[in-house]
């Protein structure tokens, strides 16, 4: 088990910033989180991996700032929008593949917005089968305003899609109502990647160690199912206090390998 750090959690710094800072501190296992549009090019994914092959450092996983509207465009009934969309992510599968990143992490539909189940595996489905043409895994996360934070959702897709990769994020499964261990079991096989935080009786979200999470119980349930991507801190700015902490958290979980 790989720990390391999302750059969204020195949020709204720079992200070319944000990663000179992570790698400062010693963190050589990172996700890339983009922010707007203009960071979405070669030149920029070039930048980013020149920085972290310096460093002798990873970018694993990339986040799109589109995850928000991810809903409209690929479940609409609107017939022209999804192949547009799944061109548009052929431009994030090209920016994984210069970053070295092997995953795409992806919300889905808002909660406020009926699913079709049967439509939306489709859908994704077509989706992976897009990104694993670029070598790229788009990946399923837990998100609690979503669809997809709900565990019954999730084991929906897995039986629609065996083969289908998930992120669980543990804060997320706090704030749907959900064990985040108990999200971790269900992932199973499935599992490709974690987003790491602590949480206490008075906060959903703190800087793991700092907590009361049992993080020997996430790393055996890990090992129990062969496990073998990273974990990411993925914290808001308000989740912590110095910088340092981020460094002194990634320590800690690597300790739990």
């Amino acid at each position: 088990m790989r720990a390391g750090v999302s750059t969204s959690c020195l949020f709204p710094m720079l992200i070319e910033e944000a990663l000179d800072h992570l790698l400062s501190m010693g963190i050589r296992t990172v996700e890339v989180f983009l922010n707007t549009e203009s960071e979405r090019v070669p030149a920029f994914a070039r930048l980013l991996r020149e920085k972290a092959d310096a460093a002798g450092a990873r970018i694993v996983s990339v986040h799109p700032y589109s995850s928000e509207y991810e809903g409209i465009r690929f479940f609409t009934k609107y017939p022209r929008r999804y192949p547009d969309s799944i061109e548009d992510y052929r431009r994030y599968f090209e920016f994984c593949n210069i970053v070295g990143a092997k995953i795409l992490v992806f919300h889905g539909l808002r909660e406020f917005i009926p699913a079709e189940p049967a439509l939306y595996f489709e859908r994704f489905a077509g989706l992976m089968r897009v990104g694993r043409q670029y070598g790229v895994e788009v990946c399923q996360e837990n998100v609690a305003r979503f669809h997809s934070g709900k565990a019954q959702f999730l084991a929906e897709m897995i039986r629609a899609i065996p083969d289908a990769g998930l992120v669980i994020d543990l804060k997320q499964a706090l704030r749907a109502g959900e064990d985040p261990m108990e999200m971790l079991r269900l992932a199973g096989k499935n599992l490709r990647h974690v987003h790491v935080s602590d949480h206490d009786s008075a906060h959903d979200c703190l800087a793991p160690g700092m907590g009361e999470a049992d993080f020997a119980q996430m790393a055996g349930i890990l090992r129990g199912t062969g496990y073998q991507g990273d974990v990411i801190i993925e914290l808001y700015r308000s989740n912590y206090g110095e910088e340092e902490q981020l460094a002194k958290s990634c320590r800690f979980l690597q300790s739990l390998s």
